[in-house]
């Protein structure tokens, strides 16, 4: 009788791991898709001003002020070195 007890404990555990595993799994790409999401959204909007033809300038000044997160996000980016808007052009087949 113990050992089948022990048994159940063993594999409910395992099943918990895995559960864990799954869960963490789904929120790394939750997460990834994100950030996709927004530096998609950033081209978008803030492409014309490096030359990428998506969106009218004006349109883009216009919706600005909704993206001031986003802008100090990019300004880090930017202070870092990274190339937020590069890579994204990079990544929709624009640069070299």
């Amino acid at each position: 009788m113990s050992f089948l007890a022990s048994l159940v404990r063993k594999l409910r555990a395992a099943l918990r791991s895995i559960d864990a595993a799954v869960k963490e799994e789904s929120v790394h790409a939750l997460e990834q898709e994100l950030r996709e999401l927004e530096a998609a959204f950033l081209m978008l909007s803030l492409g014309s001003f490096v030359g990428v033809r998506s969106m009218t300038p004006f349109l883009s000044l216009e919706i600005l002020e909704a993206l001031q997160e986003e802008v100090k996000l990019l300004r880090e980016r930017a202070y870092k070195g990274e190339d937020v808007i590069g890579e994204v052009a990079a990544a929709l087949g624009g640069g070299t």
